[in-house]
């Protein structure tokens, strides 16, 4: 019986992806709900009184301007202190386990929040969601990376790109319309249970099963993939995994990879936080200005679908970056007065699209060179470093515009991860040479 490796396994059993297509809804679905939740939060706590949002509902007027920016940060404080147990979590008890566990969560904090009768209320629940939130997000979308061929994961991350901006949309097309933040916020829970209907139908990751050294189970997994995308029965026999990479031993091996991965990731979170700070004034309704967001996020996604076909990536993204930093600088400049605002918008929307493309490369190239071993601590490691560094840019808001500069250094950054991409290609051709070699 031939032996085979998980990738070459993934391969053979895609088929028709029926199984693959199963677990994109729910990456979807997630995406859609937590886009939901965090577009929901500006606007609930706008500085608008008299729209139905939290603001009016709890009476959080001009004096209570701090208990506003607070309740927002419960919510990133959530993400930012759930970051490194959630990475663990998923990397010790599996990604399909820890999805299952944290949906009924989601699911039950989102409505929670939406009933909230004081704001105290909600400075306990956005916390506990922003926790929630970030284990959602991150555990289908390492679940997906680790059940598909490697040759759909770009097209499906595009796919869960377009299901967050549209979740944006439609968060903004409801406070346009003037419906209540409770049933804008309490939405994203009811996608919650739809989403937890198609979760308790899949399998868990058969690359993080292989690398338990679960091996006949991995198996099992493969012959339960190949019904449900009917390529017939799974009649090969995976390679035995005779080592287990540790954080410590890829650290040695790969610390480049890491720290540049850190520094990618805080430039970017530090860029969008700085742009955040500049309202777009380009209309009397600040619900119509965030429409200029979903635009520019859809652009960003026309702009990767055609880069997608380009073999060099990496130094293809090099401008975008250079003008991202550039036009973090520039914003720095402006005047925020009536005059300036067109200036200003158009800056946002510029530098939006390039972050947006600089986050989603960053994004798969983690998925793509971090082994499964570690690949949920590293990716929360780096955004660990990304968060804490929005959170420095609020904190100090008034050097935003200096710490453009900073970014310029992630140019350099991209230039070594591409050298290191080439060297992970190499690595991978003779890892695949061996095992066609032991299975002979």
């Amino acid at each position: 019986m031939e032996k085979v490796s998980v990738s070459k396994a993934l391969e053979t059993t895609s088929g028709t992806q029926k199984y693959q297509f199963s677990i994109l809804i729910i990456s979807i679905l997630s995406s859609f709900a937590c886009s939901i939740t965090i577009f929901s939060l500006p606007f609930m706590f706008s500085s608008i009184h008299g729209d139905p949002n939290a603001t009016t509902s709890f009476e959080i007027i001009d004096d209570k301007d701090h208990t506003r920016f607070l309740l927002i940060n419960q919510f990133y404080i959530g993400i930012l202190l759930s970051i490194i147990p959630s990475s663990l979590f998923l990397d010790k008890f599996g990604r399909a386990a820890i999805l299952k566990f944290i949906i009924p969560y989601f699911i039950a904090l989102s409505l929670i929040s939406s009933l909230a009768l004081t704001y105290r209320i909600l400075f306990f629940t956005l916390l506990l969601l922003g926790f929630v939130f970030y284990t959602l997000m991150i555990s289908s979308l390492i679940l997906l990376s680790e059940s598909i061929p490697y040759k759909s994961i770009p097209m499906f991350l595009l796919l869960i790109s377009l299901s967050y901006v549209l979740g944006q949309l439609y968060t903004s097309l409801m406070y346009i319309c003037k419906i209540n933040w409770r049933i804008t916020l309490g939405s994203s829970g009811l996608i919650g249970f739809l989403t937890n209907y198609y979760a308790q139908k899949i399998l868990e990751s058969p690359e993080w099963v292989y690398l338990k050294n679960h091996i006949p189970e991995a198996e099992k997994i493969f012959m339960a993939i190949s019904a449900v995308n009917n390529v017939g029965v799974f009649k090969h026999r995976l390679i035995e995994k005779n080592n287990i990479t540790s954080f410590a031993n890829y650290w040695r091996m790969n610390k480049r990879l890491i720290i540049l991965s850190c520094i990618l990731w805080i430039n970017a979170i530090m860029g969008y936080m700085i742009v955040c700070l500049y309202p777009i004034g380009l209309n009397d309704d600040i619900y119509i200005n965030a429409l200029f967001y979903f635009l520019a996020h859809v652009v960003a996604i026309g702009i990767i679908l055609i880069l997608s076909f380009i073999r060099n990536r990496i130094f293809v993204l090099i401008p975008f970056i250079v003008l991202s930093r550039i036009g973090i600088l520039l914003l720095g400049l402006c005047d925020e007065s009536e005059t300036e605002f067109w200036k200003i918008g158009f800056l946002i929307v510029v530098v939006r699209v390039c972050l947006d493309i600089e986050i989603y490369y960053i994004g798969k190239i983690i998925l793509e060179e971090f082994c499964v071993e570690i690949r949920s601590f590293g990716l929360g490691l780096c955004l660990a470093f990304g968060v804490v560094g929005g959170f420095f840019v609020l904190e100090y808001p008034l050097y935003s515009s200096y710490i453009g500069i900073l970014g310029f250094s992630s140019i350099l950054a991209w230039v070594f991860t591409a050298s290191i991409r080439k060297s992970k290609e190499n690595e991978e051709k003779i890892e695949n040479l061996l095992f066609e070699i032991e299975s002979m």
